[in-house]
């Protein structure tokens, strides 16, 4: 089955896949409820550093670096097992948290895109070099 297929059945009369009319209330449930979610966890997080007196920075920083691995996870899946590998992603968590504060801090907006593209194409580069890996397309 493929991921197009998923949520939907085929139509008895012409073999066609349709939509499954009781799926898609609870998909949007699910998505607003992880919106929700995200919100809170934020909203939370950045409020527990303005009260113990944390820099927003810092806040920005991690969950930066957070998403990376949320992000790339399943990519690398198989090679956090490798000590070294697992080193150098945590490497390249705070290096990434830290260049897109970086650049919100220091450059203008229009050149955001193109230097994060060049940082992160100069991560998959460093692991595909120094470890011999690419991420797996297939966990997309």
């Amino acid at each position: 089955m493929t991921d197009d297929e998923v949520g939907k059945t085929l139509s008895a009369e012409t073999h066609e896949p349709r939509e499954t009319p009781t799926r898609e209330p609870w998909d949007r449930v699910r998505l607003v409820g992880t919106a929700v979610l995200v919100c809170l966890i934020l909203g939370t997080s950045f409020l527990v550093a303005d009260t113990y007196h944390i820099s927003v920075a810092w806040v920005f920083l991690s969950w930066n670096s957070i998403w990376l691995f949320l992000i790339l996870r399943k990519g690398f899946r198989g090679h956090f097992k490798n000590a070294w590998f697992t080193a150098f992603f945590l490497l390249w968590m705070a290096v990434h948290g830290t260049v897109v504060v970086m650049l919100m801090r220091w450059v203008r907006m229009l050149y955001w895109v193109p230097l994060m593209g060049l940082e992160l194409f100069v991560g998959f580069l460093s692991a595909d070099l120094l470890f011999g890996i690419r991420p797996d397309r297939k966990a997309d």
